[in-house]
This record gives structure tokens, sequence and C-alpha cells, in this order.
């Protein structure tokens, strides 16, 4: 049946890394609780031998190997090797949410305009609920980017998507879907102050059609993109900030359509609106 905005569909149980040594290795320190008891057991289940489709991701977790079979050793385990347990790292590293693993939330797929959101409600319970009204037979998804990547550009966040979780994503938002995706780069023509739009290699004026390279805004990109952490990490109060991000804001929409994933993400420093937050008040009435 169809589902409301708002609805609570999964409260999931899960294994955080409280001491930052990563959720693998947190797991396997907390081999008496019952979830890691399960993925224990089911090594070989959950991990194949065979991941010869995987080897750049299996590469970064080499560096672990004389830990798992000191692991290996000191458990006196028979049936697996390191090979075993690295495989499994990746694929757990995969499915992490966050700082966690939560294993009834992991079987929702990714999409960049997701019909529902995740939020840690303790350190070991993690609560999807809908965003939207959902129609019988729609794919359930979150959004597995953290939220201040949720306003850039395609190709940005496939991008990221390809190096965290190692695929291309083809979700509706991806796939060109929506029109206006493309003022998520827009910029200001210095000629009329109208909108110029990515063009290839340059932008476009929508009104005078004039046309300028992307190095002409690449370096007042950069700027604003690397100004924008000093700020909010090295400001002395909270009314500095604010009053440096304003700054920071104004400045930029001399050169920057509003709608510039780079001015959204300064927005939302100035004005601390996040739909996490808002959510947060879904969660609260289910679980207390």
């Amino acid at each position: 049946s169809d589902i409301s905005a708002g609805t609570m569909l999964v409260l999931a149980q899960g294994v955080v890394d409280e001491a930052g040594v990563g959720v693998f290795m947190s797991l396997l320190g907390n081999k008496e609780s019952e979830i890691g008891k399960m993925t224990l057991s089911r090594m070989k289940e959950i991990c194949p031998r065979d991941a010869s489709e995987e080897p750049a991701l299996l590469q970064k977790f080499e560096n672990d190997r004389p830990q798992l079979e000191k692991f290996i050793a000191a458990t006196n385990e028979k049936t697996l090797q390191a090979d075993d347990l690295i495989l499994l790292e990746m694929k757990i590293d995969q499915n992490s949410l966050g700082p966690g693993i939560f294993p009834l939330a992991c079987f929702f797929n990714h999409s960049c305009r997701s019909n529902c959101i995740g939020h840690r409600l303790s350190s070991n319970l993690y609560g999807v609920a809908t965003l939207i009204d959902v129609k019988q037979g729609e794919m359930l998804t979150i959004n597995y980017l953290e939220e201040r990547f949720w306003y850039t550009p395609t190709e940005q966040r496939k991008w990221l998507l390809s190096q965290r979780w190692g695929f291309d994503c083809a979700c509706e938002r991806c796939s060109g879907a929506f029109a206006n995706e493309v003022y998520l780069e827009a910029c200001i023509c210095p000629k009329c102050g109208s909108t110029c739009l990515p063009n290839s290699n340059q932008f476009r004026c929508e009104k005078c059609q004039n046309c300028l390279s992307s190095d002409h805004f690449d370096a007042q990109l950069t700027a604003f993109y690397n100004e924008l952490p000093i700020i909010v990490t090295e400001s002395p109060t909270a009314l500095a900030k604010y009053e440096l991000l304003r700054d920071l804001y104004e400045r930029s929409a001399l050169s920057l359509e509003r709608r510039h994933w780079i001015r959204e993400l300064i927005h939302r420093q100035c004005v601390p609106f996040s739909l996490v937050n808002v959510t947060r008040n879904i969660f609260r009435c289910v679980c207390m």
C-alpha cells in the first residue's frame, strides 16, 4: 500500500566505531554482542572468497592484514583466513552508514533524490523514515552522501559515490531528469548581469549570449570554496562567524547565480536548516 510522508520504516540496531578504529575493527571488538556473533558466524556466507571484481576496493585494507592475522591466531579460528576478513572488512565498509554498520538499514538503495532519510538515534540505533508520500511499488531509497553534498552538481556527486561506494549512480537526478539541475553551476554574466549556464568548457549568457571560458569563474569558485571552512572553523565567536558568512554570501552574489551549489553551501551555514534536523521530530515521536 501507499506510505505517507513521515512514516518510520526501520529501527536498525548496529555496531558503531566509537573508538575511531574503523567499523570493522569495532565489530571484531564487539564479537560478544548479538550482531557481532551473527556477523562473525556467517563470515563464509557473507564473504565468498572470490573477490576478483573488487581488487581496487580491497587494496586499501591490505594494511590491516597483520592485525587481522593476529586476531585469527588469538581466537584459534580454523575456518577463516586473513583474506576472508579483508573481504568482509571491504563489504562492511561499503555498507556502513556514517560511523556504524546497521544491517537492516543497508537494504536501502541510494538515490540523489531519495524518498526516505536516515538518522542515527543513539550510539547503536539507526532510523529510516519517509520524506515524501511513496506510492505502492516505488523503490524506497536513502541518500548515501552527507547532507552537505546533496546540493553539488551531478558530476561531483557521481564521483563521490564512485570513490566511496564503487558504483556509477544512475538515479533519475543523475540521469538528467531535472532540467533545473544545470543551475547548480550557473554564474553571473559580467556584461549584463544575467544568468550564464555551463555549456561544455564554457558559460553562455541566457540573455546576451556572451560566452566565457570556465577559467573565468574557476579562480573565484576556488576562493569561495576554500574560504568557507576557514570561517566555519576559525571564527572566534558565533556572531563573528555569522557576519563573515553573510559577507561571503553577499560577495559570491556578484559572480554566482543564487542557485549555485557553493552559494547554497554558504547559505546553509548562515541559516542552519537541515532535513536531518527536521526529521528528528519524526524519530522522537516514534521512539519516545
